[in-house]
């Protein structure tokens, strides 16, 4: 197994004690000084953590990491991101979407709630204008 020595372009690389063990991180506010990576869409962090953690000069070079860090919403995009999946990664963005569908779920039994709740033989017309913000919104 050859062993790549990571370059950490920009001293983002961080040692933290946690328990008696020592843990090492990539802190995205080590871009900041240069880039606003606090504006960045939280997918695009996970992505630029992984850049960051996976920086070995060739397949994630310092270019890509400024590339995604100097991101821009209103420029087309001119190049892909040299992402590299880990299990960290996947857990996180698979955590995001759990959250998502939790909230959507939520959704969707008050509405049933709402249904099932409602006097016998009324209308849904004749619901409070309160229910039917709480609906619509």
């Amino acid at each position: 197994m050859t062993v790549v020595s990571h370059p950490d372009s920009f001293s983002a690389r961080h040692t933290v004690d946690l328990a008696g063990q020592s843990l090492e991180i990539f802190r995205l506010d080590a871009l900041q000084p240069r880039f606003d990576v606090a504006r960045l869409p939280y997918s695009l962090k996970v992505l630029l953590e992984n850049l960051l953690r996976n920086e070995d000069g060739k397949a994630v070079t310092r270019e890509d990491i400024e590339a995604l860090a100097g991101w821009d919403p209103h420029r087309q995009p001119s190049e892909e991101i040299a992402y590299t999946p880990s299990g960290g990664q996947d857990a996180w963005i698979y955590l995001i979407h759990l959250t998502g569908l939790s909230s959507l779920l939520g959704a969707i039994n008050f509405y049933a709630t709402i249904a099932n709740m409602r006097a016998p033989g009324m209308s849904w017309g004749r619901l409070p204008l309160f229910i039917w913000g709480v609906l619509v919104y």
